[in-house]
């Protein structure tokens, strides 16, 4: 297995880089066969550290997000589902990405980045310093989404953890405002995309 082989799917792919640089769990919230499965186990092939994974449906029947099935489940039970998730998952999972079903042709050849190079980045990264402030954007942009979310003090706290990862891949000594938007972007639950 490789990540190469994994077509698509960019945005997952570097939540995952991420979430290895700074040993970070992870959830994987998605509709059947979007991927969720294929990711985590070609997680192995570019981190020696394992980091906690889990992968979750968006709803109870699983089709809600999927662009060719349909979803019967009302907007209660999508958010008595995800509200049902264990706290212990919430708690370890640093970040929760969305994994959509995408469609793509059999005959497309294109081919992502080898497992070799990735894990080559990530290695090379962790050994580099870790950033120790935010930038004046950086923390009106953190009050914004704190306003706007309604996130708790855990989530507050995990934003921040992340964008240091982030930051730190940037070779960065300062965690800036695109480091924060980039961190919230790995919070899908709790901005509300479902239900």
């Amino acid at each position: 297995m490789d990540f190469q082989d994994i077509k698509g799917q960019e945005h997952c792919k570097r939540a995952i880089e991420v979430a290895c640089v700074g040993d970070h769990g992870i959830i994987f919230i998605g509709p059947h066969r979007s991927g969720k499965s294929a990711l985590i186990k070609r997680i192995p092939t570019i981190n020696s550290v394992p980091i906690f994974t889990a992968e979750i449906l968006p709803c109870p029947c699983g089709n809600f997000t999927d662009p060719k099935k349909e979803c019967l489940c009302k907007p209660r039970q999508i958010q008595e589902h995800l509200t049902s998730i264990s706290p212990r998952i919430l708690k370890r999972a640093d970040m929760q990405v969305e994994v959509p079903k995408i469609n793509l042709s059999i005959n497309d050849k294109r081919r992502g980045e080898t497992s070799a190079v990735i894990r080559e980045r990530i290695e090379k990264t962790r050994r580099n310093f870790k950033p120790y402030k935010l930038d004046k954007e950086a923390n009106e942009l953190l009050k914004l989404a704190i306003l706007e979310l309604g996130i708790s003090p855990l989530s507050y706290d995990k934003i921040i953890y992340v964008a240091v990862t982030i930051a730190q891949m940037d070779d960065k000594r300062v965690i800036e405002a695109h480091h924060i938007s980039e961190a919230i972007s790995y919070r899908s639950l709790d901005r509300n995309l479902w239900g």
